[in-house]
C-alpha cells in the first residue's frame, strides 16, 4: 500500500507515528510482531518513534548527510537514540537486501533527491511484500522555494494522481 499525505508540522515524537501504526493495524499485522522501518532521508535525528503498544519497532534512519550529522552531534556532545546511516535513497540496493523492511517512511525528503523516481523504485525493492510505503511531503515545495536549496522537485496530488515534477521534467 502507498500512503501519500501533505506534511503537517509537528515536533518529533518518541511514539510510532499514528499513520504508521494505523497502516500496520489496517494491514492486519499481528500485535507483538517485530517491525522494521526505514526512515529515508532522516536528517540528523529520526522523527519516527519506536514506542508502540502493538509492535516491537526497529527504526533504521538513512540520510546522504549522515556522516556530517554524526560529526556535528559528536562535536556538540549530543546523543541521539539512533544515529543515521550514510546512504542515498537512489542506491538502497548497495545498503540493504531486498524485502528488508515492513515500512518505508520518507518525510519531506524525496524532493531533495536527484532522482525521486529511482528513490521510490529502490524503496519498493527493500520493502517486504505487502509492506507499506508512506511519503509525507509539503505540496509543491520546489515552487514555493523557487527551486532554491535542497528542494528540487514538486510533489503533489492532482486529480487523484501522485505527481512528481521539476522545472524540466
Amino acid at each position: 500500500a502507498v500512503h501519500l499525505q501533505a506534511l503537517e508540522l509537528a515536533a518529533p515524537q518518541q511514539r510510532l507515528p499514528e499513520l504508521i501504526e494505523n497502516a500496520l493495524l489496517n494491514r492486519g499485522v499481528a500485535a507483538g510482531c517485530p517491525i522494521r522501518i526505514l526512515d529515508l532521508g532522516s536528517g540528523p535525528l529520526t522523527s519516527v518513534g519506536s514506542v508502540s503498544d502493538h509492535y516491537q519497532v526497529e527504526v533504521v534512519p538513512v540520510d546522504p548527510l549522515a556522516d556530517h550529522y554524526r560529526s556535528l552531534l559528536q562535536k556538540h556532545h549530543l546523543a541521539a537514540p539512533v544515529l543515521p546511516q550514510q546512504g542515498e535513497a537512489e542506491r538502497l540496493d548497495c545498503l540493504f537486501e531486498p524485502q528488508s523492511f515492513d515500512v518505508v517512511w520518507a518525510r519531506n525528503s524525496l524532493d531533495h533527491a536527484y532522482d525521486p523516481v529511482m528513490c521510490i523504485y529502490q524503496a519498493y525493492r527493500v520493502l517486504k511484500t505487502g509492506g507499506t510505503m508512506i511519503i509525507v511531503f509539503h505540496p509543491n515545495e520546489a515552487d514555493h522555494g523557487n527551486y532554491q536549496g535542497l528542494h528540487n522537485w514538486n510533489f503533489d496530488i492532482r486529480n487523484d494522481a501522485f505527481v512528481i515534477e521539476s522545472r524540466r521534467h
